[in-house]
């Protein structure tokens, strides 16, 4: 099986002036509905640089393991 070059990036804004309005068209109403619903995080996921760390959290396996357990 071939391997599928890496998708290009494409930004916010490209995704919002130029292949949204034409993917209108296409998309069906659960797909239209989705794409609606992540606008609302739209700046958090086109972020390509991870945010610098301000505050370190204390481990929380313990509380993981036993939320999991009931």
């Amino acid at each position: 099986m071939p391997w599928l070059d890496q998708l290009r990036y494409v930004s916010a804004d490209q995704w919002n002036r130029f292949y949204l309005p034409f993917a209108r068209e296409y998309l069906d109403r659960a797909q239209l509905m989705r794409v609606t619903a992540f606008q609302a995080y739209q700046s958090y996921l086109s972020i390509t640089e991870p945010f610098e760390v301000t505050h370190r959290a204390e481990p929380i396996t313990s509380t993981l393991y036993r939320s999991m357990r009931r």
